[in-house]
């Protein structure tokens, strides 16, 4: 049998100790529809029609949006923010 690396010992305890339950995005937990309509809020973010918008404002209107659907809220809107500013959904 090989010997494991360093890295991938502790991965495997890791993976181990945790269930093997990987953490989900708060994105990853919204319904379909959420996804969907999150996801056009960020194509008009990229394309720019929040210019002039602060991101607290941006960030404080989707976090409205979430709780009056009764979708995940994340913690902080610093996680707005990062989901916004990423390049993936």
């Amino acid at each position: 049998m090989p010997k494991l690396s360093t890295v991938d010992f502790v991965l495997e305890r890791a993976n181990a100790a945790m269930g093997k339950q990987y953490k989900r995005s708060w994105f990853s937990k919204l319904p379909p529809e959420a996804q969907k309509r999150l996801s056009e809020i960020k194509t008009a973010y990229t394309d720019g029609k929040f210019a002039g918008v602060s991101y607290s404002a941006l960030c404080q209107a989707i976090t409205d949006l979430l709780k009056e659907q009764k979708w995940p809220v994340p913690g902080n809107q610093d996680t707005i923010l990062r989901w916004l500013r990423s390049s993936g959904t």
